[in-house]
């Protein structure tokens, strides 16, 4: 029975380690590329599946930072146009960023998608 436990939390703990070192700018990348291609009617199935996956971080990612943009500090909040942007207007502006920033994938996602829509639509000072 110890055996079971033991061998139990450790696929646990190593499920949650596998999913963390997933959430990087690679990952982003790719699945954001997929949203794109869902977007242009150029997807097959799994593009359908990684591209909601990129909308859906993404629109977390911007709620979130709406939500609390009276505690965030400067440099940290995006202002988009009044005209407003879509998602796949971010998940455009997140791949553009990567692309030119290879270096950085190896990043948490959330920390990347923000950089980049901070740098596509900055806040007037």
């Amino acid at each position: 029975m110890k055996r079971i436990l033991a061998a139990i939390g450790l696929v646990v703990c190593s499920a949650g380690v596998m999913a963390e070192v997933r959430m990087n700018g690679s990952e982003l990348l790719t699945q954001c590329k997929s949203a794109i291609k869902v977007d242009d009617k150029i997807a097959d199935q799994r593009d359908q599946t990684d591209g909601l996956f990129c909308i859906g971080k993404l629109q977390g990612i911007m709620q979130s930072t709406f939500i609390n943009a009276d505690y965030l500090p400067k440099e940290r909040r995006f202002c988009p146009p009044k005209t407003g942007f879509s998602n796949i207007q971010a998940a455009r502006v997140v791949v553009k960023y990567l692309e030119e920033n290879p270096q950085s994938l190896h990043i948490h996602e959330t920390a990347l998608a923000i950089h980049a829509l901070v740098l596509a639509y900055p806040c007037e000072k």
